[in-house]
């Protein structure tokens, strides 16, 4: 997102209450799985909540889905958790002998 917030989760619908077949439409319903921000020195992705207890207990998709703004978001990709774990997140630095 534009404001380096991260999501990681599903689409479950586009558009809210009469625009959700508009063409127009700029919004969608997302289910979020996890949740963190980028780094603003090395933007690296902090994950900081992870939403899966919450949907457990949830009774329906609408106490945890959130409406985002397509405008907002500045890339898009499919996540892959595995992938994820394999990155070496320490910072890495050169040593002068």
């Amino acid at each position: 997102m534009n404001d380096r917030k991260v999501y990681i989760g599903i689409v479950i619908g586009f558009g809210k209450d009469k625009d959700v077949f508009s063409i127009d439409n700029e919004t969608f319903f997302f289910l979020p799985i996890k949740s963190g921000y980028r780094n603003k020195y090395d933007l690296r992705v902090c994950i900081t909540t992870n939403y899966s207890s919450a949907i457990s207990k949830a009774n329906g998709l609408d106490d945890i889905q959130i409406i985002l703004n397509k405008k907002s978001i500045i890339s898009a990709c499919k996540f892959d958790e595995s992938r994820f774990k394999s990155f070496d997140t320490s910072p890495q630095f050169f040593q002068i002998n």
